[in-house]
């Protein structure tokens, strides 16, 4: 579908812009990036993941499902770009632009 295309089209530009290359020029832009990278990473998640997560199967389906979706995350690329921005912090200015924009 055309959401997808632009879904795809949205993480490559993010993929390509979040490198220790472009460090220094993403800086300003870190709390809008961090919270639209995390986004990502929970809408591109498999929708059956969502299902099975609310089912009450027992405790050890629900851990199974919640490993399963831990690993999908590390494993995701988005998850690599979050990485590069969280390691761009490296002052309390930052921090406190970044924590309140988490919290809305």
């Amino acid at each position: 579908t055309r959401s997808k295309e632009v879904q795809v089209l949205s993480v490559t530009l993010l993929l390509k812009l979040c490198t220790a290359k472009t460090g220094t020029y993403l800086c300003p832009h870190l709390k809008y990036l961090i919270k639209e990278l995390l986004i990502g990473l929970s809408t591109l998640e498999p929708s059956i993941l969502n299902s099975l997560a609310v089912q009450n199967h027992g405790q050890d389906f629900a851990n199974q499902v919640e490993t399963a979706r831990i690993n999908m995350a590390r494993s995701n690329p988005l998850n690599a770009a979050l990485d590069t921005c969280i390691d761009l912090i490296d002052d309390m200015e930052t921090i406190n632009h970044v924590i309140p924009e988490l919290a809305n």
